[in-house]
């Protein structure tokens, strides 16, 4: 046999993406990164309504930081951040809004009654189209027992529908009306701390 009629092995070529695939595997990371900051920035955000006051003020320079529009592209809201420390996330259709301020809301229901020995520390309202709740936040420098036994002798000519006592942590549910109430009062170092979840039904749906 004739070796000079062989051809010599073919040295194998490295695999190649095409440029549409390498584009892709590229372009990965950086969706996924944009996905994890929306991500962390929303978490912020709520926990920061739950705050009350503080929540408020640090929400606003959170936004102002990582990019407001891009929280607003997101989730299709609009924020607000006022100069008196109030933030107000709304959808854009207006069906939904949250909003934390330092004070009492100004539309907080008048009948609801609030222990006279408090000082408010922080206060949340969220608006859907069912239905509006406020959240109010407060400490006394009465201790616990005291001041969960005034609360709930407020609440005296409402429907008690449920009362739970863990501890030195007291849980009282309340309902009149289209309006229902949960409290929750629990020991703090100078006191005690007391907050107010209030929903009104706007609609029957």
């Amino acid at each position: 046999m004739d070796n000079n009629n062989q051809k010599p092995a073919e040295t194998p070529k490295p695999a190649t993406d095409s440029p549409e695939k390498a584009h892709n595997s590229a372009s990965k990371p950086a969706s996924k990164s944009n996905n994890n900051v929306i991500v962390i920035i929303l978490v912020i955000i709520g926990v920061l309504v739950v705050l009350g006051a503080i929540g408020a003020f640090v929400a606003g320079k959170v936004l102002n930081k990582a990019g407001k529009s891009i929280v607003e592209n997101a989730t299709n809201t609009k924020i607000t951040t006022n100069k008196d420390g109030t933030t107000t996330i709304e959808s854009k259709d207006g069906s939904n809004s949250i909003s934390t301020t330092a004070k009492l809301p100004d539309d907080f229901p008048k009948d609801i009654p609030l222990y006279s020995g408090q000082k408010l520390t922080g206060s949340s309202r969220v608006k859907s189209d069912t239905e509006i709740s406020w959240q109010v936040t407060a400490e006394t420098t009465d201790k616990v027992a005291k001041a969960s036994a005034a609360v709930k002798a407020l609440y005296s000519a409402w429907d008690a529908t449920s009362e739970t006592q863990q501890n030195d942590n007291y849980y009282y549910y309340f309902s009149k009306g289209n309006y229902t109430v949960n409290l929750y009062v629990a020991p703090a170092d100078n006191g005690s701390t007391i907050s107010y979840t209030v929903t009104q039904k706007t609609s029957n749906e």
